[in-house]
């Protein structure tokens, strides 16, 4: 459960995460901001997805229905699990790992969020609204990193190195080898 809401509501903070809530409302403006109910199984969601509407009666702030997705799948759980063993140097036996504590983090479609949150409607019809909102272009094949500007021959590590150091000696005295 990330993000600062619900990370307030798990620890029993309603007041601070309905603050909080406002707070970003305030900043983002009121039609760019929504709190966002998530159900992948798992019971602390049910008690934040609870409060989150309750904070939503209180105070308007939009309600939209999300789910993580970490893999296309239901099926892909399984590899994914592999994955997390591989990045984390863990084996699949190994009891004390890095693990999902669900099976519900694939790409769900609109039928299946429905069917997750029947009593939610408009919330699922505002994840439209978002989506429609977010312009972004895909170039496949194609590889999209900054340049940056080098000082006459330098190199790109030479200017990284140089503005760590410049860096280092603003923010750090005195500044020992």
């Amino acid at each position: 459960l990330a993000g600062e809401i619900p990370k307030r509501l798990v620890n029993g903070d309603y007041d601070g995460a309905k603050e909080y809530a406002l707070t970003m409302q305030e900043i983002f403006g009121e039609d760019n901001f929504y709190l966002e109910l998530q159900d992948h199984g798992i019971p602390q969601q049910t008690l934040v997805n609870r409060d989150l509407l309750r904070i939503h009666q209180e105070t308007g702030i939009p309600l939209v229905c999300t789910n993580d997705a970490h893999y296309l799948r239901p099926e892909d759980a399984e590899s994914h699990d592999v994955l997390l063993c591989i990045q984390t140097g863990k084996t699949l036996d190994d009891t004390n790992r890095m693990r999902m504590e669900t099976r519900e983090l694939y790409v769900k479609s609109e039928e299946e969020m429905r069917k997750v949150f029947p009593e939610y409607a408009d919330a699922i019809e505002r994840t439209e609204e978002v989506a429609k909102r977010c312009h972004v272009d895909f170039v496949f094949g194609e590889t999209k990193l900054p340049r940056f500007p080098t000082e006459a021959g330098e190199t790109s590590e030479q200017m990284f190195r140089r503005l760590c150091e410049k860096g280092l000696t603003e923010r750090y005295q005195p500044v020992t080898p």
